[in-house]
């Protein structure tokens, strides 16, 4: 997951090097936003499923 989530990180970074400014925009939120939810999936969703689970 950790693999995978960073390849797609780095694919979109690279529309950050655009010359054209929407390009450019798009790539570096779409990196920013797939590391959001890297970090969700790595520290948030065990701490869910803890309580969410726990209580069943």
């Amino acid at each position: 997951m950790v693999f995978a989530n960073l390849a797609l990180m780095i694919g979109f970074s690279i529309l950050s090097f655009s010359s054209f400014v929407p390009t450019a925009q798009f790539g570096a939120l779409v990196s920013i936003a797939i590391l959001g939810g890297l970090l969700g999936n790595l520290f948030f969703l065990p701490v869910l499923l803890r309580v969410l689970v726990g209580r069943a």
